[in-house]
């Protein structure tokens, strides 16, 4: 039996929310940084792809805001337009953790016009492209933004996620 990864906890957390709902997650695909996931509902013949990605402590541990900075490959960012052509419906998952208190990690998902508009459309090689989520202390949901849509223009995505997804 091998050692346990620390992604496999964060990545757990999120699959671990989705089997108790009814969702089957299978794994297509792995990058640098990121896991492909399909989704199937038990009896449905809708299916989603979600694309995974965590941190594992906050750029910014206040006791008021928690900041995760999110990078995106050249492949990824490639992978969600050809699933977007294809008609493929597609979610980001991205899960920001607290390392050392586990329960306060946060987990964001968006669809693709939510995380195009953060990452950009296209992709010009030497540029990264990044997605920001950042949790402020009592404020509803998230603030999500990225190297297209500056802090100021954020998107406010709901912590109540599985309204998401499609299965």
């Amino acid at each position: 039996m091998g050692n346990v990864n620390k992604e496999d906890f964060y990545y757990g957390a999120f699959l671990s929310k989705l089997t108790k709902a009814g969702t089957i997650p299978v794994l297509i695909k792995t990058t640098e940084d990121g896991l492909f996931y399909r989704l199937q509902s038990q009896g449905a013949d809708t299916e989603q792809i979600v694309l995974m990605k965590y941190r594992s402590t906050p750029d910014h541990n206040g006791t008021k805001v928690k900041r995760w900075d999110f990078s995106f490959t050249k492949m990824e960012v490639d992978q969600l337009k050809a699933y977007h052509e294809k008609g493929i419906q597609h979610l980001t998952a991205l899960i920001g953790g607290v390392h050392s208190q586990l329960p306060q990690s946060e987990i964001a998902v968006l669809d693709f016009d939510e995380t195009i508009a953060c990452i950009g459309l296209t992709y010009t090689s030497g540029e990264s492209r990044r997605i920001t989520v950042r949790q402020e202390k009592f404020a509803p949901g998230l603030k999500v933004y990225g190297t297209s849509l500056a802090d100021k223009d954020f998107i406010r995505v709901d912590r109540d996620f599985h309204s998401r997804f499609l299965v």
